[in-house]
């Protein structure tokens, strides 16, 4: 006899008997399993959702992204981003449904938030439009191109 844990509906069950999501049916037909958070595609997104947050923590992982900012409204995607900066501080992309949750989001956030003790407070805005700009004002249209970190052409 096996003592493998039964496949999860719509789940998957790892070597160690932990189901992924979804539970084992238990005498008839079980609830469908709460949907994942979503990770990619255009599909039910609201352009104006999208905020990048900056000043994250080093070790900020999603999870902990998705339970700070689902308070506000339903998260669709996450993407933090890989660290370019010397302290290790990192930023990222919160994708909500609708562009009142960001809004909501924004609003909440305006009064401060610090995700871990000592990291500093949460920079939560709306992204800009152009790719240039940033970085105090390096960037954008140059004549000559554009022109990156000590006059360097990217």
């Amino acid at each position: 006899p096996s003592t493998a844990a039964p496949p999860a509906v719509g789940g998957v069950t790892g070597g160690n008997g932990i189901v992924a999501y979804g539970a084992p049916p238990m005498g008839g037909a079980s609830p469908p399993a709460p949907p994942a958070p979503y990770r990619g595609g255009a599909a039910g997104r609201d352009p104006n959702g999208k905020l990048w947050v900056g000043n994250l923590p080093v070790n900020v992982t999603d999870e902990m992204m998705e339970t700070v900012f689902n308070t506000y409204g339903r998260v669709v995607e996450v993407n933090i981003l890989p660290s370019k900066s010397k302290s290790g501080q990192r930023c990222a992309f919160v994708i909500y449904g609708t562009a009142q949750e960001a809004d909501a989001c924004l609003a909440a956030m305006a009064s401060g938030y610090e995700m871990q003790p000592g990291t500093g407070e949460l920079k939560v805005e709306r992204p800009s439009g152009s790719k240039g700009g940033g970085y105090g004002g390096y960037g954008g249209a140059q004549k000559g191109g554009s022109k990156g970190y000590y006059g360097r052409p990217y």
